[in-house]
């Protein structure tokens, strides 16, 4: 039986214009999956194969209304600077929960950024919000419609750091 593989590189997800409000909605979403315990998410593994430098695998899957599994594959290296490579550079792949199928592979550099960015203004927001000024607002009022199946990827390749969507 074939099946269809999306890749998606960084030029892809740049030219979607995903802006910050969008990856804090999905990140909101993660967290509340995550609350509702409809999330599996072990511990990073990794491995250090010279000084300072690291890889690591990062699984996850959500059931509920999501439903999606995949795994991310981060690296870290900062003697790359020096040769004019990438610091961190990472691929995402989307994993279908029912076949365990590949759908899509993506790069992961720019979630790697911009999720942890994301997240901690999530968790200030709720903080703010718990003070009782209304500042969370229900992420979902900053969420712009995205469609297609690079929109889906993207939006499914946010929750393994934590960011979730699926269309």
């Amino acid at each position: 039986m074939p099946f269809d593989v999306l890749w998606l590189s960084q030029a892809d997800i740049d030219s979607l214009g995903i802006t910050m409000l969008e990856i804090m909605d999905e990140v909101e979403r993660g967290f509340v999956a995550q609350g509702r315990g409809e999330v599996e998410m072990p511990a990073k593994i990794g491995i250090h194969t010279r000084k300072d430098c690291f890889n690591h695998s990062m699984p996850c899957f959500v059931g509920g209304d999501l439903d999606m599994a995949g795994v991310k594959v981060v690296s870290g290296y900062p003697p790359n600077q020096k040769k004019g490579l990438p610091y961190i550079t990472g691929i995402w792949c989307l994993l279908d929960p029912e076949t365990g199928l590949v759908r899509a592979v993506m790069d992961a550099a720019w979630i790697t950024a911009w999720r942890t960015g994301a997240a901690s203004g999530v968790g200030g927001a709720g903080v703010v919000g718990t003070a009782g000024d209304g500042a969370t607002g229900g992420g979902g009022a900053r969420r712009a419609s995205r469609g297609g199946a690079t929109g889906a990827s993207w939006r499914a390749a946010c929750w393994s750091s934590g960011v979730f969507w699926k269309t």
